[in-house]
């Protein structure tokens, strides 16, 4: 079978006429030099005829695919296969363009190669606009990343400014100060100054994706949280309790602390924003070894999350709290991080409170 376009070939004036406006239409014989080229062809590459003719079809070659991706087409096509791919091109003026190529070779009655046939499409657009919404992405999860780090390393930024604006104050009104007091509030400036620079390097970890995992106590990590709480939950007047109803030994996970710590401090934060002002305000926090899960659980003394803001909680960027005072990330960070670890997080509507259970493989 013989399929042409070239010279020699018998051409239906109104299919050529037609394909002329859609189509990029090249012939080239078995070395890729070029025979024939249509109209449009001309007009997308700025090239003549005269100057395509004879050359190889490497005059338009943007130098963007590897010899790889070429020697792939050159072997699909010259063992009497159809190849079909997108190329990027370039123009007589230097211009790039994208091209949806096919590239079929021409047999004669021995079923011998004689050429090659491409068609092409100009997609250049179709590929901007897909390159536009994937930059629009990355814009989107860096600035999502950003707004992650300001939220979590803002906790212990505040403990650091509170015990800063008390010495301040001392100093000012020249109040004698407890030695003993000095020293508590320097270690607690130590230990936030120390966990900022933990919760960095574990971003830069998990932006390479090499976040550090090891053999965890869960009652060590909640002990450790509630170290940077407490603070808060004394100046909103906050009562909490904590109960580990297993031994330690039963409530390991396999985990990263900073990870781990971020869950349970996002979920407290987010039970004592909810309930600040509220009469008796309350916030428990347990531990729990369910067989092959560790269940931790966080009650506050609200009634419960709204059915018709349960899905939206997860989101990124939604919040029901007053502006400049949520970033809506929390509850979204709690549920990537637990997930990343092969747990899942859930509202407990069973509770008359306002209940999340986060469940973690037990470490067996």
């Amino acid at each position: 079978m013989t399929m042409t376009f070239g010279n020699n070939s018998a051409r239906n004036e109104d299919v050529l006429e037609y394909l002329d406006t859609v189509a990029i239409i090249s012939e080239s014989d078995i070395h890729g030099n070029i025979t024939y080229v249509n109209s449009l062809f001309e007009f997308i590459t700025g090239y003549s005829k005269n100057e395509l003719i004879g050359k190889n079809h490497s005059i338009v070659n943007s130098g963007f695919h590897p010899p790889e991706f070429f020697k792939n087409l050159w072997s699909t096509i010259k063992n009497k296969k159809v190849w079909r791919g997108d190329i990027l091109n370039k123009k007589k003026n230097g211009d790039l363009y994208w091209v949806d190529s096919t590239i079929f070779p021409v047999l004669d009655i021995q079923n011998e190669i004689t050429g090659f046939i491409s068609v092409r499409y100009d997609i250049t657009e179709r590929v901007r606009l897909k390159e536009a919404e994937i930059a629009q992405y990355r814009l989107r999860s860096l600035g999502e990343s950003t707004a992650q780090i300001l939220h979590d390393i803002m906790n212990p930024l505040m403990l650091i400014d509170s015990s800063l604006k008390i010495i301040h104050k001392k100093i000012d009104e020249s109040i004698p100060y407890d030695q003993q007091d000095l020293l508590k509030r320097v270690l607690k400036m130590e230990s936030s100054s120390k966990r900022i620079g933990e919760i960095c390097r574990s971003m830069q970890m998990l932006m390479h994706g090499t976040y550090e995992q090891k053999i965890l106590d869960l009652s060590t990590e909640v002990e450790a949280a509630f170290g940077y709480l407490a603070e808060k939950f004394q100046n909103k007047q906050v009562k909490f309790d904590i109960s580990f109803l297993d031994k330690p030994e039963d409530l390991r996970i396999n985990g990263n602390s900073v990870q781990i710590q971020q869950v349970i401090i996002n979920l407290v934060n987010n039970s004592i924003d909810a309930i600040e002002g509220s009469m008796d305000p309350w916030v428990k926090v347990s531990l729990e070894n369910l067989g092959q899960e560790v269940r931790l659980s966080v009650i506050d003394s609200g009634l419960g999350i709204d059915p018709k803001i349960q899905v939206k909680i997860w989101d990124a960027m939604f919040t029901t709290k007053d502006l400049y005072k949520g970033t809506g990330l929390g509850l979204g960070i709690c549920k990537k991080i637990v997930e990343s670890l092969k747990g899942r997080i859930e509202i407990n509507n069973d509770s008359p409170n306002t209940r999340f259970d986060v469940y973690l493989p037990k470490l067996l």
